[in-house]
Formats: structure tokens, sequence, C-alpha cells
């Protein structure tokens, strides 16, 4: 494909009127030139949409328009010029904002030939309930409704994905329920004060059936975010494999899965306090306590932070092994590594709803790693 080829090319990908031999020929020949190339398609390709009337642009359209001013402001900092490659593929392709707009509309192509195609689907909103009595519910295949009463307490399903505990009397009921994510799961649950808990795939949380009249405690495993209903009266704690988080009423987020290197508290709203072997920090709006041995302070980009509870992945500055572990979580796959890996950091925001082969796809356009699917298990090269 020559230039002259490609630009043709891109006037009609902008018009919508490309043949399917076309895009793939583009796609080939994307993949095989120079960065210096690449970065000049992506410029002509918003310039091609620029000229379009206003309103004739579709919000992928005004997507694509934003790549130039994207690439314009990286161009700013000389620092990153020597990752041009990366600069282009994850802050152009993937960067925040522009979500899937290349690899949808520009590269969206069958899977390379080092990728087996799988059966590999994004999670759901699936978990089960186990109730203090021992009964369980398969919560992604009950109708909704009134799913159990304990006591004074009733658990309905309001709709896909979402739990309710309703407190109907006064006396308290001695027991507690566990509420469990899957890999490949999600679930949001009200509580019977009116705390709301987003839990992440492979987490789980122990509800009890009724708080004490001088705390309200919950137990996490995993990941969770937290929007606490306010009571100065009853101070709201947190309990995760040794670590307490206690607040009044605030917005956080809860990261403490076996495998990642730390335990994880981010604040959005409000104060709250961190507390393990003895030790214990105040964190206040986009801060995070990092627990490992002792606890460190530091601030974040809070909204990275929970994008997974919006439907995205959100990557800042991230290295590959901490992103395959959250996509080992919501593909449920197996991940194994072969050589050495590369330690440059990736940034951008993805949808938790694309195909793995997509995700993989937009993470190889980098030029820093390589993946091959076999079965359920992701191979992981550089």
């Amino acid at each position: 494909m020559d230039r002259k080829t490609v630009d043709q090319f891109l006037v009609k990908y902008a018009a919508g009127v490309y043949t399917e031999a076309e895009h793939a020929e583009f796609l080939n020949w994307l993949r095989s030139v120079p960065d210096a190339e690449v970065e000049d398609v992506l410029q002509k390709l918003a310039h091609q949409f620029a000229e379009q009337p206003a309103d004739e642009q579709t919000p992928n359209t005004l997507l694509a328009a934003g790549i130039e001013s994207r690439l314009d402001a990286l161009d700013q900092a000389p620092q990153r010029r020597r990752f041009r490659w990366l600069k282009i593929a994850v802050a152009a392709v993937l960067c925040l904002g522009f979500g899937s707009l290349f690899i949808k509309r520009v590269l969206k192509v069958p899977a390379q030939t080092n990728v087996q195609v799988a059966k590999i689907v994004p999670g759901t909103n699936k978990a089960y309930l186990a109730l203090a009595n021992g009964k369980r519910i398969i919560l992604n295949k009950a109708a909704n409704g009134l799913l159990a009463t304990e006591g004074s307490i009733s658990i309905y399903k309001t709709g896909d994905g979402q739990l309710l505990y309703k407190q109907e009397g006064h006396a308290r009921q001695p027991g507690t329920d566990l509420l469990v994510t899957p890999r490949g799961g999600q679930y949001k649950v009200t509580l019977a004060d009116g705390t709301q808990v987003w839990l992440n795939a492979a987490s789980s949380i122990k509800i009890p059936l009724g708080f004490t009249e001088s705390e309200r405690r919950v137990d996490l495993s995993g990941e969770g975010y937290f929007e606490v209903a306010k009571n100065k009266a009853k101070p709201f704690s947190v309990w995760v494999n040794g670590m307490q988080v206690q607040v009044l009423g605030t917005h956080f987020n809860i990261s403490a899965y076996a495998d990642d290197p730390s335990m994880n508290t981010t604040l959005l709203e409000g104060s709250v306090k961190v507390t393990r072997n003895g030790q214990s920090r105040m964190i206040v709006p986009g801060q995070q306590a990092q627990v490992t041995t002792d606890i460190r302070v530091c601030k974040v980009n809070v909204q990275d932070i929970v994008e997974w509870k919006n439907g995205n992945f959100s990557f800042s500055h991230e290295d590959i092994k901490s992103i395959m572990r959250k996509i080992s979580r919501w593909y449920d796959v197996d991940v194994e590594y072969k050589g050495a890996q590369t330690h440059e950091g990736f940034v951008g925001t993805l949808p938790r709803s694309a195909n793995i082969n997509e995700v993989l796809d937009m993470l190889e356009l980098t030029r820093l790693t390589h993946f091959k699917i076999e079965g359920r298990r992701v191979m992981v090269m550089k």
C-alpha cells in the first residue's frame, strides 16, 4: 500500500464508504511502517474529520478530531520523544477520553495470527449470596423481588446486579450473610443503613443482619467501592486482612486482593482513618493509603481508581503485570509470563465490555508487549 492509496483510504474512512478489503490492507500497512508515518496518518485522519461540518460529526468523529490536539500536547514533553510509539499507541489510541476510538473504527479486524481466538467473554453482573441459615442464592439466576427474610431484615433483588437489604423492624437478628462475586463478576448491594457497596470481580463482603448499637462493621476481601450513609452515632468500619478503615459518612474505594503488592484505600469524599498493626493514618480526598508492612500515603487521580465501577479499565502509568491481574479477574483467565517483561507504564481507558481479544490487541499496538491465547490461558511476551 503506497502513501497515495493510504491518503485515499483516509478520505473514504472519514466518509464511511471504505470496503473491508481496503480496511484490512490499511491495517497491514499500518503495522509495518515506521513510527513517524503512523503519527502522520493519525494527524491526517484528524484533519479529515475536522473538515466535516459540525452537524455531521458523530460522537466517534468528534473523538477522532481530538487526536491531533492530544498529540500536540504530548509533543511538548521532549523527554517522552524516545517513547514515540508509546505516545502514539497508548496516549493517542488508548488515552483518557478517546477509549476504543482507533481500534474499534480503524483497527477492528480479526485476531492476529499469534492469538488463538477463544470464547472468552467480559465479566457481567453475577454473584451468589450465602445466607446465615446456610441457604445459597445464585443472584444472576434469581428473579427480581423478595429473595429472603431473616428476622427483621428483608433482602430484595431490585434489578440486574443490584441487591437491597431493608430493615423491616427494630429487633436485631444475629448472624452474617456473605455476598461473593466470582472472577468475571460484579455486584452492587445497598445495606440496611443505606450504605451502597459496589463489589468488583473475585471479591466478597460479610454483611451482618443487624449492626450493633455502637458501630457498623463489614468485612471485605478483594475490591469494593463504598458510599457510606452518614451516622455520627455509629461509625462505619471496613475490615480486610487485619486492616481497618473507619469512617462516619464518605465515599472511598478499597482494593485488597491477595495477589496485589499492597492494600490500597482511596478517598473521594470525607475523611477516613486507616489502621493496621498499631499504625494509623488519616487521609483526605485525593489521597490513597497504601498498606504493606507500614502505611504510605500518596496523592492519586481518584477517578482512575474507581473507573471500574463505571464500566472501564483505567490505567495510569500502570505496569503490565498489574494490568494483567485486572484482566485475569474480569475475564476469568489465567496469565502466564514468557521471558522478560516491559517495565514501561501504560496510560489509558478501555471499556470492560470489550472482547478480551480487542483489549489485548490495543495493548499490543504499543509494541511493548505481545499475547497468545490458549484456551483460558493468556501468555504474555515482550
